[in-house]
């Protein structure tokens, strides 16, 4: 005996989906919120926060030296900001220089913003490639000035 097919049904009206309706908030109250979420998870541990503190830091001086706003740079790369080649170059940028410049170890700093180690590691492996373009490595040395 064949069973009955209970998929698809039909003259069902398709569910929406679970945010259907729902308006996303401005990419500034996003990173924000990311901001502060990362607070509430370091507040206890030191390492952690002077890394995120440092990473803030350069992402400031970043901001100031690309013209990409602070926001999308430390925010998580949402899909319309990460195919920005001007955004990608300018966060890859603020990793390198908080791991090469300051000091702060590739998997505290990786803990710190909650990305994978090797999402840092490979910004960093990028940026050593790309500094065999000479306006990238202007950008750098002169921030690297600035750090030290």
């Amino acid at each position: 005996m064949a069973r009955k097919q209970n998929w698809p049904r039909k003259n069902r009206k398709p569910r929406p989906f679970a945010n259907a309706g729902t308006r996303r908030p401005p990419a500034d109250r996003r990173a924000e919120r990311a901001m502060r979420r990362r607070r509430a998870r370091i507040s206890g541990n030191a390492d952690l926060a002077s890394a995120l503190a440092a990473y803030y830091r350069v992402a400031q001086l970043m901001a100031g030296a690309t013209g990409v706003s602070f926001s999308d740079i430390v925010s998580r790369a949402t899909p319309g900001t990460m195919r920005r080649r001007k955004t990608r170059i300018a966060r890859d940028c603020a990793l390198y220089l908080t791991v090469t410049a300051i000091g702060i170890p590739a998997s505290r700093l990786a803990r710190a913003l909650g990305r994978p180690r090797q999402r840092v590691c490979a910004a960093c492996s990028r940026m050593e490639d790309a500094r065999d373009r000479q306006s990238v490595e202007a950008l750098l040395s002169r921030l690297e000035a600035v750090l030290t």
